[in-house]
């Protein structure tokens, strides 16, 4: 993944190598010289080392995205050279174009945690919905018999009021 810090000097190499005069390849001198600078303080061994795993790790970006491929030399530098997708690909837009699979990706982190949470409380609340139907059946019936006793009992006086408007009307 490119940084944010290394994208100014990966552009940078880039641009050095898409020049005709580096059609042979860029090597750690074609590095921007403040960034250098950063490395060569007294011009040691160990800091032209240090600068030179930079610039390897440079062209192992390069290499990563075919920007560039690396090409080692006897001496123990390397340089970068072209590749078919040199002057097709530019270090701006991959960027960018990372960027947005991260937040991608962040976005659907979010969506599978919040589905994850959603899924947790639903199996917690699962057997309440049942439980509230079983109760509103048991009620239900126990609400059908008590009406059907009631309605039992109103025929019954019914049919004694009628016995005694018969019994009156026969009189």
């Amino acid at each position: 993944m490119i940084k944010k810090n290394d994208l100014p000097i990966l552009v940078h190499l880039h641009k050095e190598l898409k020049l005709p005069i580096n059609n042979v390849g860029i090597y750690k001198d074609h590095l921007p010289k403040d960034f250098k600078e950063k490395f060569l303080l007294n011009n040691t061994n160990e800091e032209y080392d240090n600068l030179e795993l930079e610039f390897r790790r440079f062209a192992n970006i390069f290499e990563f995205y075919e920007v560039g491929e690396q090409i080692d030399n006897s001496l123990g530098s390397i340089k970068i050279i072209q590749s078919k997708y040199t002057f097709s690909l530019d270090f701006d837009s991959l960027y960018k174009k990372e960027k947005e699979e991260v937040k991608t990706k962040k976005v659907e982190l979010e969506y599978k945690e919040t589905s994850l949470k959603l899924n947790k409380w639903l199996l917690k609340t699962k057997w309440l919905p049942h439980i509230i139907s079983i109760i509103s059946i048991i009620i239900a019936i126990i609400t059908f018999i008590i009406s059907n006793n009631s309605n039992k009992q109103l025929e019954k006086r019914i049919d004694d009021v009628e016995k005694i408007i018969s019994k009156i009307q026969k009189k």
